[in-house]
């Protein structure tokens, strides 16, 4: 449904300035490809006339290489495209979409992380200590007495609960 990156041509001479035409050869095996992957440059589909370079030559010339295709189907469900630098030093800017489906799962706050103010409680790290090695022996235990009730997925999620719990 998404293919993208450096593509090393472009499929409309809006796409380089000075505006030319690139290999046609090249051009027309990438459309064939996107066909039958029925995928498109959705950033063109939405911005027809627009340019966005995303490559700078040390002739001054500019292109826009750098793209991501997406099936018809996800047109709605992609938003705020851009081109920022990257971290890393290149001669590229890297695109980016955020893919938000309309019927995602609400997934909620995010994981559970530990609150840093209990970081130097020493009396809590070591009731911690003292129900990992109690859980370490039961999973120990579980590998030949397993069941349903009594397996190694469940006890690490009660020792989640109970560190939770105590924090």
């Amino acid at each position: 449904d998404f293919v993208l990156g450096d593509f090393n041509l472009t499929e409309d001479a809006l796409d380089r300035a000075p505006a030319r035409p690139d290999n046609e050869n090249a051009t027309n095996a990438l459309r064939e490809l996107r066909q039958k992957m029925n995928i498109q440059d959705t950033w063109r589909s939405l911005h027809p006339t627009s340019r966005l370079f995303t490559f700078y030559s040390n002739t001054n010339t500019y292109s826009r290489l750098d793209r991501i295709y997406t099936a018809p189907q996800h047109d709605r469900n992609t938003h705020h495209w851009e081109s920022c630098t990257t971290a890393i030093p290149s001669d590229h800017k890297m695109v980016l979409v955020r893919f938000i489906p309309q019927n995602a799962p609400f997934i909620g706050n995010g994981r559970w992380t530990w609150p840093l103010s209990l970081m130097n409680e020493k009396k809590l790290f070591n009731d911690i200590s003292d129900l990992g090695s109690a859980m370490q022996q039961q999973m120990t235990h579980q590998l030949t007495h397993r069941s349903e009730a009594s397996n190694p997925q469940k006890t690490w999620e009660e020792f989640k609960s109970n560190i939770t719990a105590m924090a």
